[in-house]
């Protein structure tokens, strides 16, 4: 299962603004990402030979298709969900993930602060 980032907000938070970047093993269970921030983008790129990944912005109500072939075994789009799912075609296959989020403005790391 891929790590699953829990969604924290505060001083000791080093992910806002700066992108995150980490590889795993899907398997056909689905697999929710919680990113870390406010999400900007993501690059969600299939790094296996054998199986397709597929990823979920809705739930996994429907399923996007990264396929095995280059051209094809990578998305990346903008946008801002709280959480996403991803999960192997069949068997197993592994991946890579590159999010970036929104830069947190000097306000809101203060009230971080504070709230701490």
């Amino acid at each position: 299962m891929p790590p699953t980032i829990k969604e924290t907000r505060g001083a000791n938070n080093a992910h806002y603004g700066t992108p995150e970047h980490f590889n795993g093993t899907a398997d056909t269970n689905n697999a929710v990402i919680i990113p870390s921030g406010r999400l900007l983008s993501a690059l969600i790129h299939n790094t296996g030979d054998t199986n397709n990944l597929l990823v979920s912005f809705d739930g996994g109500t429907t399923f996007k298709t990264i396929g095995i072939t280059a051209g094809d075994n990578s998305l990346s789009i903008a946008c801002d969900v709280a959480s996403f799912i991803i999960k192997a075609s069949a068997a197993t296959t592994t991946y890579e993930i590159l999010l970036t989020y929104e830069p947190v403005t000097m306000r809101e790391r203060i009230v971080d602060r504070i709230c701490d």
